[in-house]
This record gives C-alpha cells, sequence and structure tokens, in this order.
C-alpha cells in the first residue's frame, strides 16, 4: 500500500491509500507496491492513460476486488477497483447503500445519482472530492449480477478559456 493511514480506525481499507498512489512516478509506486502484477495486455483508459499493473483480490470495503493503476506520463494517474458477482451473491439491494455510507464516512457526504427507491435495478452512481481527488463509484445491478467501480482520480480544475 501506499500508506497505512486509518487501517486501525475502521474497519476496512480506506481509499486514502489510493490517493496517496495518485501522482507517484510509476517506478516508486512499483517499488512501494511489491503485492502488484504488471498486466500482460495494458488496458487503455480513457483519458489514454495505460491500466498497467493490478492487484487482485484485494479485500475492500468487506469485498474482493480487483485494482487497476493507470499511467500517464510515467506518473499513477487513475486508480479502478471493480468488484462482480452472481447475483444470489449480491444479497438484498442494501450493499450499494452500505458502500455509500461507507464512503460517506471516510470523505463526507457524495452526491449520489440514478437512485430509484422504487427499484432495486438498474444503474445507480455517485461522486466524492477529496483532497485533490475526485471519487467515483458506479454500481450496477441486474437480474443475474451486481457490480461495483470505484474510480479515483486527480481532480481537474479548468477555467472558462479552457472549455
Amino acid at each position: 500500500m501506499c500508506f497505512d493511514a486509518w487501517a486501525f480506525e475502521v474497519s476496512f481499507i480506506s481509499t486514502g491509500d489510493e490517493i496517496a498512489c495518485l501522482g507517484l512516478r510509476e517506478t516508486v509506486f512499483v517499488q512501494m507496491n511489491t503485492d502488484i502484477q504488471r498486466v500482460i495486455r495494458p488496458v487503455r483508459g480513457p483519458r489514454g492513460e495505460l491500466g498497467k499493473w493490478t492487484r487482485v483480490g484485494e479485500h475492500y470495503l468487506g469485498q474482493p476486488f480487483e485494482s487497476t493503476y493507470f499511467v500517464e506520463n510515467g506518473r499513477v494517474s487513475r486508480v479502478e477497483k471493480v468488484w462482480t458477482t452472481n447475483a444470489p451473491a449480491c444479497g438484498d439491494s442494501k450493499w450499494f447503500e452500505t458502500t455509500i455510507e461507507q464512503l460517506d464516512h471516510i470523505h463526507g457526504s457524495g452526491q449520489v445519482f440514478g437512485f430509484d427507491q422504487s427499484s432495486d435495478l438498474g444503474r445507480r452512481s455517485a461522486i466524492w472530492n477529496a483532497q485533490d481527488t475526485q471519487i467515483s463509484l458506479f454500481a450496477s445491478l441486474a437480474p443475474d449480477k451486481c457490480s461495483m467501480r470505484l474510480v479515483l482520480k486527480p481532480k481537474l480544475i479548468k477555467d472558462g478559456s479552457e472549455l
């Protein structure tokens, strides 16, 4: 991990670990995280960065996530954590709300989108701003499976002339 803050305070790993990784030089990141594996075929991110490193089965928020670390210009620029399971393992639809509560506990209140009280199925998302980082949570619940994708990336602030 990039650092161990909060590990003794809460019963799950905090996103503070990954936030500390953002912006690190790739060589430093690899030296600090000896348990990561190089991806055989790097995954291209939405802004052209490459997902070159992974950590599989890392328990986070009580679930085994697969983490992918994206590198752009020699620095860690994005972290994605993905959890997918079949419908019986999803249990009730409260897993998304539980995840929101846990992330709210760490980062303060986030904004939740696409939440429909009348439906257990569908896509939902939430967003937090912590330090100089944007944390996005995307969840999907279908009859046959459920999944979560947690994305951490630096918060980009642009003025009107750059839009």
